[in-house]
């Protein structure tokens, strides 16, 4: 296999199995998990109920998180979790539980959008997202989890572009998607209002081929390591 052949199906793996399921007729869409370094991403279950209403309710991941607003009980739990697994069968989303390898402890989740059916729409473009416990805060796990689910996204799903934003004062989610590749493409101005402030809302994007491009210069500068 020549070099170029040998380093682009390098960075196509991208950690991510379909996991079996007892009754194949029961499931139209396959589920995935992935694995990295010291994570799993798996879909969200039940058993996630109690502890991703503890996640869900910190102030801390509220502050920056458009999503989550005031204590969420168990029952608002299961409601997002349930909006989730719908949204996968229907294919207007991937939700991902991002979990500790050494314990399989949920601590955030990892998020691929479409706004519409991914199969047959043709856009072939989605939106990243992503949030974590705080404790976790600081430590890579979260720019880990989403670079996996980059890739998963251009080489398993064979999106072109994908997308992502952030708000104005959380500037260390800008950091997490310029560590990913992305580039910055503009600003949305008093996009959203939380607890009568208004913020800004940052832009960033990322294409397939920019992404398989920096894969190759990652891989090149291991071969010269």
């Amino acid at each position: 296999m020549n070099a170029c052949l040998n380093q682009t199906a390098r960075h196509e793996n991208h950690g991510f199995s379909k996991l079996p399921s007892p009754d194949m007729r029961s499931r139209s869409v396959p589920l995935y998990q992935g694995t990295t370094h010291r994570l799993i991403l798996s879909p969200f279950t039940e058993q996630d109920i109690p502890h991703f209403a503890k996640l869900a309710s910190d102030p801390k991941v509220q502050a920056t998180d458009i999503c989550f607003d005031g204590p969420i009980t168990e029952v608002r739990a299961k409601e997002f979790i349930e909006h989730y697994q719908h949204a996968w069968q229907n294919q207007f989303a991937y939700f991902f539980g991002v979990r500790t390898k050494h314990t399989n402890e949920l601590i955030g989740s990892v998020s691929l959008c479409f706004g519409a059916p991914f199969e047959g729409s043709g856009l072939k473009r989605g939106e990243l997202g992503y949030w974590l416990d705080s404790n976790h805060w600081g430590q890579g796990l979260i720019t880990e989890a989403a670079e996996a689910l980059l890739k998963f996204s251009f080489y398993e799903l064979n999106v072109n572009r994908v997308h992502a934003q952030h708000l104005s004062n959380n500037p260390a989610s800008g950091r997490i998607l310029q560590k990913l590749g992305m580039k910055y493409e503009g600003c949305l101005r008093q996009h959203v209002i939380r607890n009568t402030l208004w913020y800004d809302m940052h832009q960033y994007g990322i294409l397939k081929q920019e992404h398989q491009k920096l894969g190759d210069l990652k891989l090149k500068a291991l071969t010269y390591q």
